[in-house]
């Protein structure tokens, strides 16, 4: 089952080697962001089993993972990073659309 998390990280963590780290984990289908030092990562790995694997890459610098719910939330993003948060059946991970694409 794919789950949505949201990643807030220091600036010690830099997005664009996050996101070449993220293209090589298995249990990662899709990745995007809209606001600096975070981004949203679509996974069927557990938070635990995400955490881990980050910091294995990163170190132990400040780094923030959390689940994504579908009832209680609320915020200020474009549109069609909102359809994916509402439905991970929005995200289109085939060869056509690369993770960090929207559809």
């Amino acid at each position: 089952m794919n789950i949505l998390y949201l990643a807030i990280f220091n600036s010690k963590i830099d997005r664009e080697q996050l996101k070449v780290f993220l293209d090589t984990l298995s249990g990662v289908t899709n990745w995007f962001y809209s606001m600096p030092n975070s981004i949203f990562i679509v996974s069927t790995l557990t938070a635990a089993e995400l955490f881990t694997q980050i910091e294995n890459k990163f170190g132990q610098n400040r780094f923030f993972l959390t689940e994504v719910h579908q009832i209680n939330r609320q915020g200020r993003m474009p549109t069609e990073h909102w359809d994916i948060v509402s439905s991970l059946n929005s995200v289109d991970t085939t060869p056509e659309h690369p993770k960090g694409e929207i559809k």
